[in-house]
Formats: C-alpha cells, structure tokens, sequence
C-alpha cells in the first residue's frame, strides 16, 4: 500500500524526495513554486492529513474506516483507481492550484482584509491556549511534519485563494453573469423522473398475522369501524375483515417504523425471486411508460411512493463515486444518453430505477424545489455555484 494518508509515500514517489524536515528547523523542502511563491513538503502532507481528518470526522458513515489499509486500496472506478489515487491527485491538485492563486494574488497587489489575518491568529492562539502553549502546540502538529508557523502559512495560503475568488466571482458567485450560469446548467446537468422498483422495503410494526398496524396521531391503533366487524377482546373493540385479518385504517392512520440501535428506521431486502418479478415490473412499466408523459406521471403516481416524487437534477461533470454515491454515476450517465421524453432502467445498488429525461428547466439552479440538487453543504462536490466557480477560477489560474 502507497500510505500516502499515513505516511505520505506517494510524495516520495511523486517528485522524488524525501519529506523528513525537521520540525525544529526553519528550514522547509520545497516542493513547489510559482513565481516568488513556494510551498514546501510540510504543507503538502498536512493537506494529505487534514483531507484524510475531514473524511474521517464528517463522513464516516459513508466512507468506512479511513484508518484501515483495506480502505485506501478499495477501487472506486473503472480504470482501477483506489482512494489512495484519487485522493492523493486531488490534495496534490489543491497544492498546486492554492499556490497558482497565491501567485496571482500577489501579481494583482491584492491584500488579506485585515479581519481576515486576525481571525485565522485568533484561532491559533485558541489552539495554543486548548493546548496549554505554543511548544505543546507544536508538539502536536509535529505529528503531521509541520509547526504552528507552517501552520499559519497554510491557512493564509487558503485565505488568499478565497479572497482572491471572491474578488473574481464576488459572494456566492454575485458577479458571475447570469447567462454563464445558464450556459452552465444547460451543459453539465440532465433533469428526469424516476420510478424506484427499489430492492429493499421499509419495517415497520406488525400484528400477530404479519400485517402492519396502523396507529392514529394519539398512539391508539386506527381500525376500520365502518368496513370491520367488531369483537371484543380483552376488554377492547378489535376490528376484522371478511378474511380474518385486522381491518386497520389506512388513511386515518400511520405505520410505526421500527428503528435500529442508531435510531434509522430498519430496511428489509427481498429475495432473489422477489427481484427477478420487481424486474419484470420494471420493465413494464418503462415500455407502458414509454407512451407518453401522462402515462409516466399515472405510473409514477402508482410506483413511485416517496421515492423520486419531483423533477431531479445530476450533473454530468460532479464525481458522484467520490462520495460513494456512484449510483448517481450511473443514473447521469444513463440519463443524459437519453433524448427528452425516453425512458430507460438503471440498475443499481438500491434496485431498478425507471429513469424519464425531461428537458432542464431555465434558472434550476436558483429553484428552492430544487435545492438539494444544487446545494450541497456537507460535501462540496455538487455544490452548482462552487463548482462553477472552481471551474472559472481554475481557468483564470491555468497559465
């Protein structure tokens, strides 16, 4: 294993030198330079362990043990490459574009706003301070080859880069023209429907036959009085059906989802036989759904449950597997090989997906309906404004 996350290997086999800088020293190994800017060996590894901290700190759920060599050799697309490779290219990317912005900073005798500067000493001397002294500070971050000065170097570097994007782009992309942003939307994202024939269901709490209860808001269950008959039991009125079975009101009343040790409701998965006939319903329902849009939207009504109700936005150019949702991969790519109005199945990890394409609507990405296709707080990989912005900033740095 590279143990580019641990200790930071493929830097070695990257420019071919040793990163073994003494913290005590002034001294830094170089390791970049644009200009009269630099970046040394130390910076680069701290960015490897503060993309590594993140993961590990946010996602977890999603990502596993990020301290496991079976992690970082998990192959995650089709050319073979591993988190390891994809996420050492991508600090080393971060690297060289945080410097390339530093460059144009100074080339364009920009300077941090003064609150800026202050805020990132104040957060050192925070650390200093949970730390108990500078000295026991940098014995900490000794652990990942840098100091508190290396440290600060760091956060300014990304300070500027920031300030130097908003001078650009503005807040939140407030000087990036509307019609760039349109051209945006219409090149990299696809808008469809879906019908979920998913592979798992949902538990909720059942009666002695198996048949799940149905409770009204005040926690008492919700029988059927008008279609069941009544026996008493216990004391208590027990409505049934001509079949024997409890007749429970299903429009009065609500299922109670039985949930696991971390409080999510628990999922069941249907055998093999069960998908091979949700296959066939799938493929049913594409070649039914294939005749028109209101055909879609009556098969929809009839399949779709809570899954995919509205009109969803992929874009085509966001790494989805990165985050290990490489279904939305899947779907993207399904999807925009489609013209407006064809449907198509994709099969996932979570069942058979009836995918319609539907033409992307002007200003999507401004629409609260469709906010978490556009937004994304906890990742920043399908992000609408950031990526653009990136992608504009990324060709003004390019040269």
């Amino acid at each position: 294993m590279k143990r580019s996350f641990v200790k930071w290997l493929a830097l070695v086999l990257i420019i071919g030198m040793l990163a073994t800088a003494a913290i005590g020293c002034a001294e830094e190994t170089p390791l970049l330079r644009v200009d009269d800017s630099t970046m040394s060996v130390n910076i680069y590894e701290l960015m490897l362990s503060i993309q590594k901290g993140d993961m590990a700190y946010m996602i977890n759920y999603w990502y596993g043990d990020v301290n496991s060599e079976q992690f970082w050799t998990t192959v995650i697309d089709e050319n073979s490459a591993t988190y390891d490779d994809y996420y050492t290219a991508a600090v080393y990317r971060k690297a060289k574009n945080l410097l390339a912005a530093a460059a144009l900073f100074e080339e364009g005798d920009l300077t941090l706003p003064e609150a800026t500067v202050n805020k990132i000493d104040a957060d050192i001397d925070a650390l200093i301070e949970e730390h108990g002294s500078k000295q026991a500070l940098n014995t900490a971050l000794s652990a990942y080859n840098v100091n508190v000065d290396m440290y600060r170097e760091y956060k300014l570097l990304e300070a500027k880069s920031a300030y130097l994007a908003k001078t650009l782009y503005g807040t939140n992309g407030s000087k990036i023209g509307a019609a760039l942003k349109e051209q945006y939307l219409m090149d990299n994202y696809v808008a469809f429907r879906q019908i979920l024939i998913a592979n798992y269901y949902y538990v909720y709490e059942t009666d002695k036959n198996g048949d799940t209860i149905y409770y009204l808001s005040n926690g008492k269950i919700a029988y059927d009085t008008v279609r069941g008959e009544a026996k008493l039991e216990d004391g208590v009125f027990v409505y049934y059906d001509e079949n024997g079975k409890i007749a429970y009101d299903t429009s009065a009343g609500k299922p109670s989802p039985v949930l696991d040790d971390n409080g999510e409701q628990k999922i069941a998965y249907y055998t093999k036989e069960e998908m091979l006939e949700r296959a066939d319903l799938a493929i049913e329902i594409r070649d039914k759904a294939g005749e028109s849009e209101a055909t879609f939207d009556a098969l929809h009504a009839l399949h779709a449950g809570e899954d995919g109700d509205g009109l969803c936005y992929l874009a085509t150019n966001v790494d989805y597997a990165s985050i290990q949702m490489d279904f939305m991969d899947a779907i993207a790519d399904a999807v925009s090989a489609l013209s407006a109005g064809q449907v198509a199945i994709v099969a996932t990890d979570y069942g058979y997906h009836v995918v319609r394409r539907y033409p992307v609507e002007q200003g999507a990405y401004a629409n609260k309906d469709y906010a978490q296709w556009f937004t994304d707080s906890m990742y920043g990989v399908y992000d609408f404004v950031n990526n653009l912005e990136n992608e504009l900033f990324l060709k003004r740095i390019a040269s």
